[in-house]
């Protein structure tokens, strides 16, 4: 796992929220930016390392069949 840790750079007054783009917890000092997803910003390594696994089990289920694609998703089947 390649990225690094990033200190929020804001005013004291400043507002914003920034949340994990994995599991949605704010964030208030620092951040783990993984290379592996560019513009994204987690809130430990740890979720991105799961992003990671998710998104290999999802390829390799869509690979088996296993899933549907999007397009396919929600469409009614002939029976």
């Amino acid at each position: 796992m390649s990225g690094k840790w990033l200190p929020f750079e804001l005013a004291w007054y400043d507002t914003r929220i920034f949340n994990c783009s994995f599991c949605g917890i704010m964030m208030a000092r620092e951040y783990w930016v993984d290379d592996e997803f560019p513009g994204e910003m987690f809130c430990e390594d740890k979720c991105a390392g799961v992003k990671r696994r998710l998104r290999a089990e999802f390829a390799e289920a869509k690979a088996q069949g296993r899933v549907a694609d999007a397009g396919q998703a929600g469409e009614a089947k002939d029976v």
